[in-house]
């Protein structure tokens, strides 16, 4: 979100998404340092090189996989004269909160893929399993559960899976 004289400038800099953000083509800028630094960085307007940039301030922080990699920039560039060091902090705020995120999202993925893992062993398992919670109620069950299977010997086994214990008993009942 940008006013159209803050837009016009970025344009005329070619510092807008999909231009390169390195000092070697926009001059100094918080995005390049940071790009280069990986830490939060605050470029007040006096200090830019380029004359045309030193009526703007840019406070900027990475953004880091959840594997530690530098993946982007959170960047807020506005007139200098408004612009104070306290921006910096923000900035460094909301890119530690992308990068917790997208740390939560990957963990999401992985128990994603470890329940359709066991959901799978459960399944392919030949003995009825039903698996319920620590106040007793049922969670899941296999197909067999559901069929009501008897094995050879006329017997319903079945195995509860106590979910908040991690514990396993047998049950076995007659028809």
């Amino acid at each position: 979100v940008c006013d159209k004289n803050l837009q016009k400038h970025f344009n005329e800099r070619r510092c807008l998404p999909g231009f390169r953000w390195t000092e070697h083509d926009v001059g100094t800028c918080a995005i390049g340092l940071v790009l280069v630094e990986k830490i939060p960085i605050f470029l007040p307007g006096h200090k830019m090189y380029s004359t045309p940039a030193r009526k703007i301030s840019n406070a900027a922080a990475p953004i880091f996989s959840p594997s530690g990699e530098l993946i982007g920039v959170f960047a807020l560039s506005c007139d200098a004269t408004i612009m104070h060091i306290h921006t910096m902090g923000l900035m460094q705020q909301a890119s530690e909160t992308i990068t917790s995120q997208l740390k939560e999202q990957e963990r999401l993925r992985e128990v994603s893929i470890k329940n359709q893992y066991l959901f799978s062993l459960i399944e392919s398992d030949t003995r009825a399993i039903v698996t319920i919670d620590s106040t007793g109620h049922v969670v899941k069950t296999n197909q067999k559960a559901r069929c009501g299977g008897m094995n050879a010997a006329g017997f319903v086994e079945l195995t509860v899976v106590e979910t908040a214990t991690s514990s396993m008993r047998t049950k076995r009942s007659t028809n």
